[in-house]
């Protein structure tokens, strides 16, 4: 991961006023805070599914209202921000103002829950993210071994290796059976969900302990566009118009994994 030193100019904010004519109005609290912004952007993060309600549309208000998963698990906080958050399908953007959401910083911490939505309108409660996108080692373009497009595999770092090993054990161990019974809230409890630059791309079934996985994120990509794909992942934040349509969390077939360059 590269790392940038920024250095403030002694005139700001440290010897009385500028003149706001020649320098600016904006304050070093709010340089810092564009530039925290800037350090977290584009940054994917695999988080645990702790509340998801699904969009309702016109339904009825009791079929609105149904929520999944365990909310003794969600912090009060995070429960007050999942209340007022209102979905809707294709808002991948706008819907953070709702829950004061102003900066990247504020969904992408991978230190804190969040609440997101999808694109289908779905919204979520997630956990703290197990596995950060600081994470990623590497994201390599690879021809997706089952449909023969082109997509962006993962590779994890020890650390998030490990972590990602933990994370679907104690999910497959303590949900997994619930989940096959036809249990939703364990359903979505077992769920680890894709969030990229604070929306969910897509929120898959954990089937069982994955040693090592690397995650494969598929989306129709032209050859061109995962290469960009996979340089903004690690490099910077991403472009406006990508559309992740899904995100694998098992280990990458060797097809897969030869096919990478």
């Amino acid at each position: 991961m590269k790392k940038f030193l920024v250095l403030h100019g002694v005139n700001l904010n440290m010897f009385g006023k500028r003149d706001p004519a020649q320098y600016g109005t904006i304050t070093l609290a709010e340089i810092d805070a564009q530039l925290q912004a800037l350090a977290v952007a584009g940054v994917l993060n695999l988080r645990q599914v702790l509340l998801y309600q699904p969009y309702g549309g016109r339904a009825p208000a009791a079929a609105r209202a149904m929520t999944y998963g365990d909310v003794s698990l969600v912090t009060q906080h995070t429960f007050a921000l999942f209340r007022k958050l209102a979905c809707t399908p294709g808002n991948t953007s706008t819907w953070t103002g709702q829950v004061g959401y102003t900066s990247a910083h504020d969904y992408d911490n991978p230190g804190t829950q969040v609440v997101a939505c999808d694109r289908s309108g779905n919204k979520y409660a997630l956990d703290v993210a197990k596995v950060p996108g600081t994470q990623i080692g590497t994201a390599v373009t690879a021809r997706w071994a089952t449909s023969n497009q082109w997509a962006v595999l993962l590779t994890l770092k020890s650390a998030g290796a490990a972590a990602f090993t933990n994370l679907t054990s104690e999910l497959a161990a303590r949900y997994l059976p619930g989940a096959r019974a036809g249990n939703q809230d364990d359903y979505w409890l077992n769920t680890i969900a894709v969030v990229l630059d604070g929306n969910v791309i897509t929120a898959e079934e954990t089937e069982g302990a994955i040693p090592g996985g690397m995650p494969l994120i598929t989306g129709n990509f032209t050859r061109a566009q995962a290469e960009e794909l996979a340089a903004q992942l690690q490099n910077g934040a991403l472009s406006a118009d990508f559309r992740v349509s899904a995100v694998s969390t098992s280990a990458a077939s060797a097809s897969s994994q030869a096919a990478a360059g």
